[in-house]
């Protein structure tokens, strides 16, 4: 039987992931209902999981080209790294002796990170200035609210540094 595609020495079909082959990436990206799925904020599934090459970071680019407000947060750019050589982390973590269980801190961690990323891409906060007239305009607002106005101030001190 004959093959009809014939492969050339030499040939070029496009880079190892998706991240820097995007020209590829949007003439032969098929959507298998995920794009979709991932995008409806209603729909409890929400975590991409795949074997490398299954398309993950495909899908996230084209969910990040649909989407009217995306933001991508890569672990190795946040400024969390400074945990990585914490005396105190490193000190609780080895030390078995303790028994001290890390994962709240670390689940309360993400939280947070998410959070704030979340509040700055939906109020556009992308430097100190837009930070600055953000709680400008709600700190008026909640001038009464006691809880409200620690969430600002929390807000405040933590939200522009933490990414």
């Amino acid at each position: 039987m004959n093959n009809p595609i014939m492969i050339k020495k030499h040939l070029k079909i496009g880079d190892l992931d998706a991240e820097t082959d995007t020209s590829l990436l949007e003439t032969c990206f098929i959507d298998k209902g995920y794009i979709n799925q991932l995008m409806d904020v209603t729909d409890p599934l929400s975590i991409v999981l795949g074997r490398t090459g299954a398309g993950k970071s495909a899908i996230i680019y084209k969910i990040s080209q649909l989407a009217e407000k995306s933001k991508q947060i890569d672990p190795n750019d946040i400024s969390v790294r400074f945990l990585e050589y914490s005396d105190i982390i490193q000190f609780l973590d080895v030390l078995d002796v303790l028994d001290v269980n890390l994962d709240l801190f670390y689940r309360l961690l993400w939280r947070h990170i998410l959070i704030v990323e979340l509040l700055k891409l939906r109020y556009n906060i992308k430097n100190e200035n837009d930070n600055r007239n953000f709680f400008d305009s709600i700190t008026d607002y909640f001038r009464r609210d006691t809880v409200k106005k620690k969430a600002i101030e929390y807000f405040r001190e933590w939200g522009i540094n933490s990414g």
